[in-house]
C-alpha cells in the first residue's frame, strides 16, 4: 500500500491541516515556548526593552510622549495600560499578541480558498525569527500580527475601511510597513468592494497630525520632528553608506531560512494559477524584500542589516506557502519554472554553505528539492508530512541566524554581576555608569544591583537623535528626558556630562568595548583618570583615581 493511497494517513493529515482548533493549539504551544524564553532571558534585547520603556513613558508624560513619533505612538498606547506591571509581564503579553497571528493566518488562508489553511499558521509557528522577536519584545513581531489583522479584516470580514485603518496605524509602528500599505492600496484600486481601504489608510495619521499641531504649535511638526533621523547623525554614524556589510548571498539565504525553514518551497509556487489577491501578496512580498535588503546596501536608509527587518514579509510568505502545500499534496506538477527555481535554490544553498561553513544552509536547500522529488514520485502526502516535521526539526538550528541570542552578550553581564557580588564594600552606594543597555533590568532581576543607581552612557548618535526628534520650545524635550530617567537603560548621561570631573564621587564604570563609548570617553583623556579594578574579555570595571 502506497502512502498516496493510505486512507487513514490521508484523513489524519487533512484533519490536522484543516481543523479550526489546530491554529489555536499551535498558538498555545507558541506562547508556552515564548514564555519559557522570556523567563530564561534567552532573547533579552535592548530594542524590545525599549518598547516597554516607551509604553511606560505614556504614563509618566502622556502628551509629550504620544506626540514624540520615535516612541511608535500607536503601539505605545496599546501596551501602556499593562506597562506598569513590569518588563517581564510585558514581554509575556507581547508573546501572546504575536501568537494571535497564527489563528488569523489560518482564517485568511481559508478565505483565499486554501484547503490546508493551517499550513499558514504552522509556518508562522515554526519561524525562528518570529519566536525570537516575540520573546524579545521588538516591534517587528507586532508588524506580523498587525498585517495579519489587516488581511483578516480585508478578506475574512470584508471590512476594507477597518483594514485600511489598521494598516495606516501600523505604519506608525514599523515605517517599512508603508511598502505593504502602498501595495494594498494599489490592489484595492483594481478590486471591486475594496476601495474603502483607501479611506481607512490615512485615518490614524491624519488625526495624529491634527492633534499634534495643537501640541507642537507647528503645522509641519510631522516633518520637523519625524519618527527617525532622515539622515545619519553628524558624529558616530553606524550605518551610513558602505556600512551595510552583510547584504550578500550567504546572508540572504540565512535571513530567508530564519523567516521560515521552508522559504525555499516558494520556488514551487504556481504563479500562473494564483488569483488576483495572491498575486498582489506575491508582488508586495517581492517588492518589500528588494527594498529592505537592497536600498540600505547602497546607503539610502539609516538602519542596520538585522534579519528582523525582513519579518513583516512573513505573513505573505506563510499564505503563499500554504498554497504551495495544497499543490504538493495534490501531487501536481510545478512545471519547468519549479524545476528551475529548485535548481537555483540548491545552488544558492551550496554556495552559502561553502562560503560560511554552515551545513544547515545546504541541508535546508537540499531538503526542499528532496520533498519536491518525493511528491513527484507519487508520494505527496509523505512529502507533506516530511515538510512539517523537517521544518519544526531544523528551526532550532537556525536561531543563531536571527542574531538576537542574548547568550552571546551574557558574559559581560555575568562578569559585572559576579564582581558586584564579590566586592560589596565597593559596590554599596556607588553609582554604576555603564554602556550595557539591559544591565539595569537583568541585574535587578538577578539581585546583583539596585536599578536606581544605574546611569547609561548616551553615545553621540543617541543623544543627537533625542535632541533632533523632540521639540524644546513646547517643553517636550525636557519632559522626554525627565521620563527617560525612570524608563531607560539607566538615567541618561549625555556626552557633555561624560567628563571625569562630572561623575559622582563614588562611581563605578562597567564598560563593554564599544566604538560608540570611545567617542564619548577618548582613551587618551580617560586612561590616566581611571584605575582598572577588573578586566575580562567582555568587560572592564574601573573607578576614578580620586575615588581611591
Amino acid at each position: 500500500m502506497t502512502w498516496d493511497n493510505h486512507a487513514v494517513l490521508a484523513r489524519l493529515l487533512t484533519r490536522a491541516l484543516t481543523h479550526r482548533a489546530v491554529p489555536w493549539l499551535a498558538a498555545l504551544a507558541f506562547v508556552l515556548v515564548g514564555w519559557w524564553a522570556v523567563y530564561a532571558d534567552r532573547f533579552l534585547h535592548d530594542e524590545g526593552v525599549l518598547t516597554w520603556f516607551f509604553a511606560s513613558m505614556i504614563g509618566d508624560a502622556p502628551v509629550a510622549t504620544f506626540f514624540w513619533q520615535k516612541c511608535r505612538p500607536a503601539l505605545a498606547l496599546l501596551y501602556a495600560p499593562l506597562a506598569p506591571l513590569g518588563v517581564y509581564p510585558f514581554l509575556c503579553l507581547h508573546v501572546v499578541v504575536t501568537a494571535l497571528a497564527l489563528p488569523l493566518a489560518a482564517a485568511v488562508a481559508r478565505a483565499l480558498g486554501i484547503r490546508h489553511a493551517n499550513v499558514a499558521a504552522l509556518a508562522l509557528a515554526g519561524s525562528p525569527l518570529l519566536l525570537v522577536t516575540a520573546a524579545a519584545g521588538v516591534t517587528n513581531a507586532d508588524a506580523v500580527t498587525g498585517l495579519m489583522l489587516a488581511l483578516y479584516l480585508l478578506h475574512v470580514r470584508a471590512a476594507p475601511l477597518a483594514a485600511g485603518a489598521v494598516l495606516g496605524a501600523l505604519v506608525f509602528v514599523r515605517s517599512e510597513v508603508a511598502v505593504f500599505a502602498v501595495a494594498f492600496a494599489i490592489a484595492a484600486l483594481w478590486t471591486p468592494g475594496q476601495r474603502r481601504l483607501l479611506l481607512g489608510l490615512p485615518l490614524f495619521g491624519a488625526l495624529y497630525a491634527l492633534l499634534g499641531m495643537t501640541y507642537h504649535g507647528d503645522v509641519a511638526w510631522f516633518l520637523h520632528y519625524p519618527p527617525a533621523l532622515p539622515s545619519p547623525p553628524p558624529e558616530g554614524s553606524m550605518f551610513g553608506p558602505g556600512g551595510y556589510g552583510n547584504a550578500s548571498l550567504v546572508e540572504l539565504v540565512r535571513v530567508s531560512l530564519a523567516l521560515t525553514p521552508l522559504f525555499g518551497a516558494l520556488a514551487l509556487l504556481p504563479a500562473r494559477s494564483l488569483d488576483g489577491r495572491e498575486r498582489a501578496l506575491l508582488l508586495a512580498a517581492l517588492a518589500f524584500l528588494v527594498l529592505i535588503r537592497g536600498l540600505p546596501f547602497v546607503g539610502l536608509f539609516n538602519f542596520d542589516d538585522s534579519p528582523r527587518y525582513c519579518l513583516p514579509v512573513l505573513p505573505l510568505v506563510a499564505l503563499l506557502l500554504a498554497r504551495v502545500f495544497d499543490r504538493l499534496v495534490d501531487g501536481r506538477d510545478s512545471g519547468a519554472w519549479g524545476a528551475l527555481g529548485l535548481t537555483a535554490l540548491a545552488l544558492a544553498g551550496h554556495v552559502a554553505a561553502y562560503t560560511s561553513d554552515d551545513a544547515t544552509l545546504l541541508l535546508t536547500a537540499g531538503g526542499v528539492a528532496l520533498l519536491w522529488t518525493i511528491a513527484r514520485a507519487g508520494a505527496p502526502r509523505l512529502a507533506a508530512i516530511l515538510a512539517c516535521a523537517g521544518g519544526i526539526a531544523i528551526a532550532p538550528l537556525l536561531l543563531p541566524v536571527t542574531r538576537m541570542d542574548f547568550h552571546r552578550e551574557l558574559p559581560a553581564y555575568e562578569d559585572a554581576a559576579q564582581w558586584l557580588r564579590d566586592n560589596p564594600a565597593r559596590a554599596e552606594g556607588a553609582t554604576l555608569v555603564t554602556n550595557l543597555p539591559v544591565l539595569r533590568i537583568w541585574g535587578a532581576r538577578h539581585g546583583a544591583l539596585d536599578p536606581a543607581r544605574v546611569e547609561y552612557i548616551l553615545g553621540p548618535d543617541m543623544h543627537f537623535e533625542l535632541v533632533r526628534l523632540t521639540n524644546a520650545d513646547v517643553g517636550q524635550r525636557a519632559a522626554i528626558f525627565a521620563a527617560l530617567a525612570n524608563n531607560f537603560y539607566g538615567r541618561p548621561r549625555p556626552p557633555e556630562d561624560m567628563r571625569p570631573d562630572a561623575l559622582p564621587e563614588r562611581a563605578l564604570l562597567l564598560l563593554e568595548p564599544s566604538a560608540r563609548t570611545e567617542q564619548v570617553m577618548p582613551p587618551e583623556l580617560w586612561r590616566p583618570q581611571l584605575v582598572v579594578l577588573a578586566e575580562t574579555p567582555a568587560l572592564r570595571i574601573a573607578e576614578l583615581r580620586s575615588s581611591r
